[in-house]
């Protein structure tokens, strides 16, 4: 389903597609950035804490929403959703910052979910239910006429770092640059539910 973001996030009123991943309190909650750009806006919204499961979660939880600027032309949004728990969200992110894909910036403490905003027409490539692993799950691709240099970082599984690995793809096709979402949720292992929400 297509929605308008709340107002409160600071996106264009326009359409979005929302994505929401929900971290039980087996998951690892560290939180990466979906995609590389720069932070234009970040904003605190106090909130209940209802299970981060629920659909009420994203309109009347705490929670932190972070808008990127993609390559001075897409707008993206996610938002860190504090759950029934532990209650607390961490964010390292400031408005100015840039951003690289997989770049840890946040933790939500403990039961939590994010939720991230994309252009409407994007390919959408995960199903409601699937498990996602950090680093690993494309969620979306989006095409866009302006290319931008592909970029690598290091993807960690617990205290061990893999070899330097590419995190954002972006294959040119007919004068179209395609961006690819990547889950941002660290994982502890691959067997960890991590349950994904479609809208």
């Amino acid at each position: 389903e297509e929605i308008i973001p709340n107002e409160e996030i600071g996106l264009p009123k326009n359409k979005y597609i929302k994505i929401g991943i929900f971290m039980n309190v087996f998951n690892v909650h560290v939180n990466r950035s979906p995609m590389s750009g720069t932070i234009t806006k970040k904003n605190y919204i106090p909130g209940l804490f209802f299970n981060a499961s629920l659909d009420k979660a994203s309109k009347e939880n705490e929670r932190l929403s972070l808008v990127m600027n993609v390559n001075n032309k897409i707008k993206i949004a996610f938002v860190q959703i504090a759950g029934l728990l532990a209650r607390r969200i961490v964010n390292e992110a400031q408005e100015g910052n840039k951003l690289v894909s997989g770049q840890i910036f946040g933790i939500i403490r403990f039961g939590s979910k994010v939720d991230v905003y994309i252009p409407v027409g994007s390919k959408i490539n995960v199903l409601k239910g699937q498990t996602s692993i950090a680093g690993e799950t494309i969620l979306a691709e989006i095409n866009s006429k302006k290319k931008i240099n592909q970029i690598s970082s290091f993807e960690l599984n617990q205290s061990i770092s893999r070899p330097k690995r590419s995190v954002l793809d972006n294959t040119k096709i007919k004068n179209k640059t395609k961006f690819k979402i990547y889950s941002w949720k660290n994982n502890l292992r691959s067997i960890l539910k991590n349950k994904i929400y479609k809208k």
